[in-house]
């Protein structure tokens, strides 16, 4: 179990360190004309999706579909050493597939509020650097920070539930 959570972890944290460094480099080797014209929401949403890349290597799921292959050794040693009993396990893992697929809309219902909190959160952000002299200016300058954390709990929140409900 050791090794494998090294092999797995070591994986998962070299893809996401590799993914970061060719964003940034590819991001410096865009000719002017392509980030000039380009809205400021266009450049955050092609970096969104390197980070959205970025977050699925460091993610439960990719280091499961890794495990798989230790899953293999795993199932055909119990073949080897315990003969029929080993199809408790494929038996176990159609009935957690099945209840994954009961689960689904559940889990798309909370990931769709994840996603939506994460926008709002998103958009006070943009909102808040446009406007920054202006709110300044006039003296709303608590507000917006209360604002700010409003956002940021709601939308840690909202992440917190997409990942943590039974």
């Amino acid at each position: 179990m050791y090794y494998r959570a090294t092999i797995t972890n070591y994986i998962s944290s070299r893809m996401g360190n590799v993914i970061s460094q060719q964003t940034i480099r590819q991001l410096l080797y865009l000719t002017p004309g392509y980030t000039e014209k380009a809205s400021i929401h266009s450049q955050i949403n092609r970096i969104k999706d390197f980070e959205n890349l970025k977050r699925f290597t460091n993610s439960g799921i990719f280091l499961n579909l890794i495990e798989l292959l230790f899953a293999s050794v795993y199932l055909i040693a119990i073949f080897v050493l315990g003969g029929w009993i080993g199809v408790i396990p494929i038996v176990t893992f159609i009935i957690v597939i099945l209840l994954g697929i009961v689960m689904r809309p559940f889990h798309k219902i909370r990931m769709e509020r994840a996603t939506d909190a994460r926008n709002e959160s998103q958009q006070n952000l943009l909102e808040l650097l446009k406007n920054s002299d202006e709110i300044r200016a006039s003296g709303m300058k608590e507000h917006w920070i209360q604002r700010s954390k409003t956002m940021s709990a709601k939308s840690i929140y909202a992440g917190y539930q997409q990942t943590n409900y039974a």
